[in-house]
């Protein structure tokens, strides 16, 4: 594979040119300036992005051509000059990393609505056509060479193929992800790294799977005991979300280990019993004396 004329050292030769367009497009070259031209709203709202804030500090000079990184020579250790990148290879390089960071966003805003929610396969994922590299003009000769990616899953370059693997596997897979309404950019970056880091895949231990198992167990044999032996009593029942309570005590456990001396819930009916008991140990015998309408303290009642 030829490597990309795009790379981490000249995409500032790249913002370079566009601050300089967006002031006075005659003052790049006349190519240069078609290019821009050409590029529709989405691409140029990405391509700024890609080159950074209007703060980013730039380049005082642009040289007239950018050089390709440095290839090992096959005689020996001493590298081998690589030709210069044309206008016209930088540029298409350019739309391409411009593209793929399109697609990427599209995963990140709406790669849950194909995510496998229904183990029972009934309702099926969508098939959305901003998930498909076709959407952005990328054609089946593109999949397998090297685009520029800008630290995407910690590559520098990646191929397109590699990237949709890895997206797919992050997003659209049996647990969705909706986080890019988040509008403070320290806790949207850690989100991303959380996310993207491990492919939104936690490896628990057997004891961690087990104890899961037994929290999730638990809250549903509260539910049956409660529907069979109260039936028609209001209970505020979280059937269906049962997980809800060994999401909450993993949140707990890792917030001790994080320093955390207190927590306040606050929560809606649904659930609420499960909670009291199997989270904050509210004693069963408690919670089925009030059922019965008896004191769940006897000892307290005066009379």
């Amino acid at each position: 594979m030829t490597a990309p004329a795009l790379n981490a050292s000249n995409i500032a030769y790249v913002a370079g040119l566009y601050d300089r367009y967006k002031k006075d497009a005659s003052s790049i070259d006349q190519s240069w300036t078609q290019y821009f031209r050409q590029l529709n709203e989405n691409d140029t709202a990405m391509l700024a992005e890609l080159t950074g804030a209007s703060w980013t500090p730039k380049q005082a000079k642009l040289p007239d051509e950018i050089a390709l990184p440095e290839k090992k020579s096959k005689g020996g250790d001493k590298p081998a000059a690589a030709p210069a990148a044309s206008s016209a290879d930088l540029q298409q390089a350019v739309l391409d990393a411009v593209r793929l960071h399109s697609l990427v966003r599209a995963y990140r805003t709406s790669g849950h609505f194909a995510a496998n929610l229904d183990p029972l396969g009934i309702e099926k994922p969508k098939d959305l056509p901003e998930l498909r590299p076709e959407y952005y003009g990328f054609t089946a000769d593109d999949y397998d060479r090297p685009i520029y990616a800008q630290g995407l899953f910690g590559k520098e370059t990646i191929t397109l193929r590699a990237l949709i693997a890895a997206l797919r596997e992050t997003y659209c897979g049996d647990i969705g992800v909706e986080f890019t309404h988040v509008t403070d950019k320290a806790q949207w970056d850690w989100l991303l790294n959380k996310i993207e880091s491990n492919r939104n895949h936690i490896d628990f231990t057997k004891a961690e799977k087990t104890e899961i198992l037994r929290e999730v167990t638990a809250s549903e044999g509260l539910e049956k005991f409660l529907s069979k032996k109260f039936v028609g009593t209001k209970r505020f029942g979280i059937d269906g979300g049962e997980s809800t309570i060994a999401g909450i005590e993993e949140i707990l456990r890792t917030g001790v280990k994080m320093g955390v001396k207190e927590v306040l819930f606050g929560m809606a009916h649904r659930g609420r019993l499960n909670m009291l008991t199997n989270v904050m140990k509210k004693p069963f015998t408690a919670l089925f004396s009030e059922f019965l309408g008896t004191p769940s303290l006897p000892a307290d009642v005066v009379g």
